[in-house]
């Protein structure tokens, strides 16, 4: 049982030069690296200075750790725990990451973020499936505390769409009871 409450901002960092994408892709040259973290970085300042809450960046288990505090020096940087960090988040920020479910079950604020880096998911589709806000680091941030709270506000009417895509399927059922009703279903036709 996670305790529930609004005291971070808390970004779910995506590693740009994870191997895996490096595999896929190519490597992102170090003056696109250097700009982009450098635009987050202004971006979490401002809304830190906005809502007057901590960030915190958290970062997937198979990132390096002291790579990561590199790019983010005025911030605590942390692994392995994300979900409580969501959980105790006032806002979340993410470019694409499934660790973003628990911010949408608990309603929290979200932002999906764009980037010039086009390869960092699907920012654009949760804002338009699923009522995120959605910020060009890239742009100019010219955005006041009031625009953003609401459009916080406006976008939580959506997020019930995500929540019946990917964590409420099957309406009311929860997910033990279907592997359990799918078990006695199969061994029912087993004994037949």
């Amino acid at each position: 049982k996670l305790k529930v409450a609004e005291d971070f901002i808390v970004l779910i960092d995506a590693n740009l030069n994870h191997k895996e994408d490096v595999a896929a892709r190519g490597k992102v040259d170090e003056k696109s690296l250097n700009h982009h973290y450098e635009r987050l970085n202004n971006l979490l300042k401002k809304l830190q200075n906005f809502y007057q809450k901590k960030v915190i960046i958290c970062i997937h288990p198979q990132y390096d750790l002291n790579e990561t505090k590199k790019k983010f020096p005025n911030f605590e940087t942390i692994k392995f725990k994300t979900k409580e960090s969501i959980y105790n988040a006032f806002l979340v920020l993410f470019f694409d990451s499934t660790a973003i479910m628990d911010a949408f079950l608990l309603k929290k604020n979200i932002i999906s973020l764009k980037s010039k880096i086009d390869w960092l998911g699907r920012p654009a589709s949760y804002y338009t499936q699923y009522g995120t806000t959605l910020i060009d680091i890239d742009s100019d941030l010219n955005f006041s505390k009031k625009e953003l709270d609401e459009k916080f506000r406006i976008s939580k009417q959506y997020y019930n769409n995500f929540l019946y895509d990917y964590i409420i399927t099957d309406g009311d059922k929860i997910g033990v009871d279907k592997v359990i009703n799918y078990c006695k279903a199969v061994c029912s036709q087993l004994n037949e």
